[in-house]
């Protein structure tokens, strides 16, 4: 069963990454993540409940504007922004800086 999620995760970043079918695939991706961290208790890191949220930011942000491969259905929707809208870039760069400053520094 945890190949198929894994499979199934893979596919949803791919379709990420291409900026196809967005929505739906980050919503894919951000469960399917959400599970397999909370199951496994062992290899706990901080670095993947940020991923969570991460994914959960993709999934509430417009970040699929900008650089995406065409869409063979939707003309109008079709062309790119040039940018990304700006509350989006605060948002994502916020939950990295937050995670930058909590961290110890090495002494």
């Amino acid at each position: 069963m945890m190949r198929v999620e894994i499979s199934l995760m893979l596919g949803a970043a791919i379709l990420i990454t291409a900026g196809l079918l967005f929505r739906w695939a980050s919503a894919v991706f951000l469960v399917i993540y959400s599970h397999l961290f909370l199951i496994e208790k062992m290899y706990y890191n901080n670095h993947f409940y940020l991923t969570i949220l991460v994914g959960l930011l993709l999934l509430l942000t417009e970040a699929h504007q900008c650089y995406r491969l065409p869409w063979p259905r939707r003309k109008k929707l079709n062309e790119p922004q040039p940018t990304a809208p700006l509350w989006n870039l605060v948002l994502v760069r916020g939950q990295v800086i937050v995670l930058t400053s909590l961290e110890p520094s090495p002494s």
